[in-house]
């Protein structure tokens, strides 16, 4: 009986742990996909992006936020501007 039961704690532990890193994946894979995306567009429009903004737009882990800004710089006037809209997101 014990054994049984230490058997099914065993493959509910282990279920629960890949149902933990299958949403830390998709976490991590939307957060890289956006960051991408507002990198692409920038590139697109901009040319090459300065190594700061990149590397800004790379700590970000909120989704959310990286949706503004990939829709901020769709529309932007400038790195510059972008820049500016960066630097208010971290406050």
């Amino acid at each position: 009986m014990l054994t049984e039961r230490v058997v099914e704690w065993t493959r509910d532990w282990k279920e629960q742990g890949l149902q933990e890193g299958r949403q830390i994946g998709l976490q991590e894979g939307l957060q890289q996909g956006a960051r991408d995306s507002v990198l692409a567009v920038l590139e697109m429009r901009f040319g090459r992006v300065p190594l700061d903004i990149a590397a800004a737009i790379g700590r970000l882990e909120d989704v959310g936020l990286l949706y503004t800004l990939l829709r901020r710089a769709s529309v932007t006037n400038s790195l510059a501007d972008f820049e500016r809209a960066l630097a208010a997101s971290d406050d």
